[in-house]
């Protein structure tokens, strides 16, 4: 685990895997961690003063290095988590999005003085009308989510964007998926 000019960082990570979670301190960004053989797994890196990051993962072998690399925390920034993922057609919160939901929740109830926007953003299928609608009832899911963590409603907002804030061209299924996502401010 470093930071964005390739420091390591001590934290800790979680690893969420057959509905277990293990966790990991990290000590000058290492952390040797075990996980189960060919099935899916998630790491979820956490340093002080640093944005949570998820990474997923299905491994071949027993014991797993993992790069990762944690934004710092600051205002005005946008951290965008495309692994933050809704049923199809749906604002039902993916299980798989927990972890890294959790380790948010935390990061904001240690910080009580930080407030976020949580913007909602879809792909281009479906009309403008539907997808802003779409997007604003998951932002707003993810929002519920923070609160029943234990994050005071007042310090969240959260919006719908639909289609109209695109990342990438919308022509293949991976580009569209980068634009179906959720980004957090920090305010």
């Amino acid at each position: 685990m470093k930071d964005k000019n390739n420091n390591p960082l001590s934290g800790e990570v979680l690893v969420d895997q057959n509905k277990k979670r293990y966790k990991y301190s990290v000590k000058n960004g290492k952390a040797v961690i075990e996980v189960e053989k060919d099935k899916e797994f998630t790491v979820t890196a956490k340093a002080k003063d640093h944005f949570p990051k998820t990474v997923h993962g299905k491994p071949k072998e027993k014991r797993k290095s993992i790069d990762i690399t944690l934004d710092p925390l600051k205002r005005e920034t946008v951290y965008a988590y495309n692994d933050i993922t809704f049923k199809y057609d749906s604002a039902e919160l993916a299980e798989s999005s927990f972890p890294i939901l959790k380790a948010i929740a935390e990061l904001f109830k240690k910080n009580p003085h930080l407030k976020i926007e949580i913007a909602g953003h879809t792909d281009n299928r479906g009309s403008d009308d539907y997808n802003i609608k779409l997007s604003a009832r998951r932002a707003g899911k993810v929002k519920e989510f923070l609160i029943k963590s234990g994050v005071t409603d007042i310090r969240i907002e959260s919006k719908g964007f639909g289609e109209s804030k695109p990342v990438a061209p919308n022509d293949t299924d991976e580009s569209m998926a980068k634009n179906r996502r959720v980004e957090f401010m920090i305010k």
